[in-house]
């Protein structure tokens, strides 16, 4: 999977799966979602799993890292939901994303040796 089909395929489900979850819509932010797709990609190249201060370039960011064994979870849909469940899991992703009135999101695929691995960032205020 590439990068252009992990945000084609996963992000509009993510969205429908965080309105459901949030009990809301909420406006999709083109700006935010490049941003955060670049923020994905950096942080795919330097196989980083944690935020540091100088990433944050808006209020609020949740990270989100799939890596093997997942393999995608098998589906695309699940692969999703996964990640926001764990989102929703977690209180201060949970109030980012609830406390918020826009979003978007921004995913990089990488492939190594076989496996997939998603870097997810999702941007919000």
């Amino acid at each position: 999977m590439d990068t252009a089909k992990a945000n084609a395929i996963l992000v509009p489900y993510m969205m429908y799966v965080i309105e459901k979850k949030a009990g809301k819509k909420f406006k999709y932010n083109m700006t935010m979602a490049d941003h955060a797709r670049k923020h994905a990609e950096f942080m795919a190249s330097q196989g980083k799993t944690v935020h540091t201060p100088e990433n944050l370039l808006y209020c609020h960011e949740n990270l989100g890292v799939i890596s093997s064994p997942y393999k995608l979870l098998n589906s695309f849909k699940s692969t999703a939901a996964k990640v926001v469940h764990n989102w929703f899991l977690n209180t201060k992703s949970r109030q980012n994303i609830v406390n918020s009135d826009e979003m978007g999101i921004g995913i990089a695929a990488v492939e190594n040796k076989g496996n997939t691995s998603l870097y997810i960032v999702q941007r919000m205020r």
